[in-house]
C-alpha cells in the first residue's frame, strides 16, 4: 500500500509538470496514453502468471520468493513520463484535442487517469499472486474501491498543484503569483496544513467503516485512552473482509482524531494484544510524530525554495522542478524514511510503558510475524523488521542503559528536526525581503511589457541594476536575464514605434550583446534580430538590415512552427501577435525591394515581394514602389507618401528612401 501512495505521490508531481505552458510533446494525441495502458496491463498479467508459478514452486521448498515491487513502480512513472511528453498531455489541453488547458483540476485528473487505470492492473495481478497459497473471499470489484478510496488521499496533492496551475493563469492573480513566488508555496503549505486538520475526515470517507461496537473490548480499549489522556472522536472498524491485519490512527487537533482498526486484526488478535496495538497507535499520538513529521516536510519545502533562487535565469522553472524531483526520493529515502523506521520502534516500546506491559505489543507483533513472514524478517521503508523490534522491546525493557541511550538519541533526533525547520524557516525569512524586492520589480516588469509603459520600463531597469550592484553579488546571483530582456525589448520597441530611434539603440545594443546567453530561446532571438532589423531599416541602412530581416524570419518560422504543434490556450494570443509580426517583415522585406528599384540595395535577379494593401504604412510603401518603377523619387512624393503616417521606425525608412538633397521632409 504504502510502494502505491509514494507512487501516485511522485505521479502527480510530473503531472503537475506537464502544465499548459508544456511545449516537448511529438502531438500523438490519445495513442500514448492507450498503448501505455494496454503495454503495462500485458505487461503485469504476463508477471502475474510468472510470479503465481514461483510462488508455488517455492511454497512446496518450505520458503517464500522475494517481492521487489519498485522496479516495476520505477516503469510505471518513466511510462507516464513517456506518454505525456508523446502527446497525451497536447491532447488533454490543446483546442485540437480536448481543449482543456484553462479549466480547473480537470487536466491533471485526465492526465493522471493512465497511471491510475495502470496501478488498478497492478494491484489487480498482485491479487492473483496471493491467490497461488490461498482464496481471496474479498471479491475483486470490493478489493479495487477499498484501494481506490484509499489512493484518493494522495491525489490531494495533484488538486492542489492543479489549483495553483489555474490561479497562474488568471490574469490579476498570476501576474502576482509569478512576481511572488513565496506566495505560490505558502498556499501549497497552508493547503497541505488543511488536508492534515481534515485528514481524520478525510479518511473516514476514503476507508468504508463503522463504529467499533459496545462491549468489552471497547470498554477496554477507552480506558486505556483515558488513562493516557488520549482524546478521539471514535475507534472505527475498516471492512476488509479480514484481509488486512493493520491499524492506524489520523488527526492532530484536540479531540479530532480516529482511530482505526481492520476486521482482520480483531479476527486475529485477543483483546489483552488489541490493547498493545491501541497502546501502539497512542503512542504515535503522544510522541507527536505527525507534528514531527509535518515540521520535517515544510523545513523540506522551504529549503528547496531557498535553493531554487540559485536558478535566477530559469525563468520556465524547468530548474526548480528537477531539482525538487532529484531531492524529494534522496530525502524520503535516507531523511524522512529512516526517522518513521525510529518513530515505529519508540512507538512499540511506548506502548509498553503506556500499559505497564510490554507483553501486549510483543505478542501482536509476533501474531503479525506469524501471518506475514517475510515481515519478520525483512523490514519496509518506513517500518522495521518484526525481528529487530522485538529484539529491541526486550532489551529495552531489560537493560536500563539502552531505554537511557534510545531516549537520547530520540532528543536529539527531535532538535535535529526543529533545528532544520527552524534553520530552512530563517533562511527563507531572510531572503524574503530581497524577494519581495524582486517580485516589485517583476510586476513592475510585466506591467510595463502589458501596457508599454515606457516611462515604467526605464525606472524598472533603473531599479533591477540597482538591485543586482546592491544585493545580487552579494547572494552569489545575477539580476534576471529574462527580465532584462524583457525590459530591453519593451523599451527599443517603444522608442522604435514613437521614432525616437537613438533612444532605442542602446537597448537594441545590449539585447544584442547578451545574444549568446539567450541559449535557443526563439522568442528571445527573434526579438534580438527583428529589433535590429527594425533599427536598422529607420536609421536608413538597408545593406546592414537584411542580415537581421533574415535571421528574424527563420526564428518566427520556428515560433509558428511551436505554436501550431502546441496549439495550446494559453498561447492562443500568440497567433494575433504571430500575423502583426509577419505583416512588419513583409514591410521590410519590401523596403528591400524598393530599395534595389532606387539603387540604395545591389540589383538582385526577379522581382522580391511587396506586402499586402492594407495598413497605411503598406500602402505607402506600395505607393513608393510604383513611382520607383517611373523614375526618381522626389522630396515631395515622399512627403506626400508619409504624410498620415505616426512618427515610427516605419516612417523613418520610408522617409530614407528619398533623395539625399531633401533632409527637410524627412526630418
Amino acid at each position: 500500500m504504502l510502494v502505491g501512495i509514494v507512487a501516485f505521490i511522485f505521479a502527480a508531481l510530473i503531472v503537475s509538470a506537464h502544465g499548459p505552458a508544456e511545449g516537448l510533446s511529438f502531438g500523438l494525441g490519445w495513442l500514448p496514453a492507450i498503448v501505455y495502458v494496454l503495454g503495462f496491463h500485458l505487461l503485469q498479467s504476463q508477471l502475474a502468471r510468472w510470479g503465481r508459478a514461483l510462488v508455488l514452486r517455492e511454497a512446496k521448498l518450505g520458503s517464500a520468493p522475494p517481492s521487489r515491487p519498485y522496479l516495476l513502480i520505477i516503469f510505471q512513472l518513466v511510462g507516464l513520463l513517456a506518454a505525456l511528453q508523446l502527446g497525451w498531455s497536447q491532447y488533454v489541453q490543446s483546442p485540437e484535442g480536448l481543449g482543456l488547458g484553462e479549466a480547473w483540476l480537470l487536466p491533471g485528473l485526465l492526465m493522471f487517469l493512465p497511471f491510475f487505470l495502470v496501478h488498478l492492473s497492478w494491484l489487480a495481478a498482485r491479487r492473483k499472486i496471493r491467490e497461488a497459497l490461498e482464496p481471496d473471499p474479498w471479491p475483486l470489484g470490493s478489493y479495487l474501491a477499498f484501494h481506490v478510496r484509499i489512493l484518493v488521499i494522495p491525489l490531494l496533492p495533484c488538486l492542489v498543484n492543479s489549483t495553483l496551475v489555474w490561479l497562474q493563469q488568471r490574469p490579476g492573480l498570476g501576474l502576482i503569483l509569478a512576481a511572488f513566488p513565496s506566495l505560490e508555496l505558502v498556499g501549497a503549505l497552508a493547503s497541505g496544513v488543511l488536508i492534515l486538520v481534515l485528514s481524520p475526515y478525510l479518511m473516514r470517507l476514503a476507508l468504508r467503516s463503522r463504529s467499533l461496537e459496545g462491549g468489552p473490548l471497547r470498554r477496554s480499549l477507552e480506558d486505556v485512552a483515558r488513562s493516557g489522556g488520549f482524546r478521539m472522536l471514535d475507534i472505527r472498524v475498516a471492512e476488509t473482509h479480514g484481509r488486512i491485519i493493520n491499524a492506524l490512527f489520523v488527526g492532530v487537533l484536540g479531540r479530532q482524531r480516529y482511530v482505526f482498526l481492520t476486521d482482520g486484526l480483531l479476527a486475529r488478535l485477543s483483546q489483552e494484544d488489541l490493547r498493545g496495538v491501541f497502546a501502539h497507535e497512542m503512542a504515535h499520538s503522544r510522541r507527536g510524530h505527525i507534528i514531527l513529521n509535518m515540521a520535517l516536510l515544510l523545513g523540506f519545502s522551504l529549503m528547496l525554495t531557498v535553493l531554487a533562487t540559485g536558478f535566477a535565469d530559469d525563468s520556465s522553472g524547468s530548474a526548480s522542478l528537477v531539482l525538487g524531483l532529484v531531492c524529494l526520493p534522496v530525502f524520503f529515502l535516507f531523511v524522512f524514511a529512516p526517522l518513521m523506521r525510529t518513530w515505529e520502534t519508540e512507538a512499540d516500546v511506548h506502548s509498553g510503558e503506556i500499559l505497564g506491559d510490554p507483553g501486549p505489543i510483543k505478542r501482536a507483533l509476533t501474531e503479525l510475524g506469524r501471518l506475514h513472514p517475510k515481515r519478520m524478517r525483512e523490514g519496509g521503508v518506513t517500518h522495521p523488521a518484526i525481528e529487530q523490534r522485538l529484539a529491541f522491546i526486550d532489551s529495552y525493557f531489560r537493560d536500563p542503559s539502552t531505554a537511557l541511550e534510545f531516549n537520547l538519541r530520540l532528543r536529539r533526533l527531535r532538535r535535529r528536526v526543529a533545528t532544520f525547520f527552524f534553520v530552512a524557516l530563517g533562511l527563507w525569512l531572510v531572503g524574503l525581503p530581497l524577494e519581495i524586492a524582486q517580485g516589485r520589480i517583476r510586476e513592475a516588469t510585466v506591467r510595463a511589457e502589458r501596457e508599454e509603459d515606457l516611462p515604467l520600463a526605464e525606472e524598472t531597469l533603473a531599479r533591477l541594476e540597482d538591485w543586482n550592484d546592491r544585493y545580487g553579488r552579494v547572494v552569489g546571483l545575477d539580476a534576471d536575464l529574462s527580465q532584462r530582456a524583457a525590459l530591453w525589448t519593451t523599451l527599443a520597441s517603444g522608442y522604435q514605434k514613437t521614432g525616437a530611434l537613438e533612444r532605442a539603440a542602446p537597448h537594441v545594443a545590449s539585447m544584442r550583446d547578451h545574444l549568446d546567453q539567450f541559449g535557443s530561446d526563439p522568442v528571445k532571438l527573434y526579438n534580438v534580430a527583428v529589433l535590429q532589423a527594425q533599427q536598422d531599416a529607420g536609421e536608413g541602412r538597408f545593406d546592414r538590415m537584411l542580415g537581421p530581416l533574415r535571421r528574424s524570419e527563420q526564428e518566427l518560422d520556428r515560433l509558428e512552427a511551436m505554436v501550431v504543434k502546441n496549439g495550446l490556450p494559453v498561447m492562443a494570443g500568440y497567433t494575433e501577435q504571430i500575423e502583426r509580426e509577419r505583416r512588419d517583415l513583409a514591410f521590410m522585406r519590401g523596403l528591400e525591394e524598393v530599395g534595389r528599384r532606387l539603387g540604395l540595395l545591389p540589383p538582385a535577379p526577379g522581382s522580391g515581394p511587396l506586402p499586402e494593401p492594407g495598413r497605411p504604412e503598406d500602402e505607402a510603401l506600395l505607393r513608393l514602389a510604383e513611382l520607383a518603377g517611373q523614375g526618381p523619387i522626389t522630396g515631395a512624393e515622399i512627403a506626400a507618401a508619409t504624410a498620415g503616417l505616426e512618427p515610427s521606425w516605419k516612417r523613418a525608412a520610408l522617409l530614407a528612401l528619398g533623395p539625399r538633397e531633401a533632409p527637410s521632409e524627412r526630418d
